[in-house]
């Protein structure tokens, strides 16, 4: 199977770690390219319209907590 390759937006290192550990638990081959972020929720919705707009031809995962 051919590997499945993802970017990830993360709000900080333990979102990256976390959801990065989630990938290699779900055993699907996935590989992660760039991580964006590490800037906050803030920048995440600042940026997640152009996420949306590359998705179709590199995947996204964004990883944000609701503790607001």
């Amino acid at each position: 199977m051919d590997p499945i390759p993802v970017s990830l937006a993360i709000e900080d290192e333990l979102s990256e770690m976390a959801l990065r550990q989630l990938l290699r638990h779900a055993n699907r081959g996935y590989e992660v390219g760039t991580a964006y972020g590490r800037r906050g929720n803030g920048y995440l919705r600042a940026k997640l319209h152009n996420w949306n707009k590359a998705a179709p031809f590199l995947p996204f995962i964004v990883l944000t907590d609701l503790d607001r």
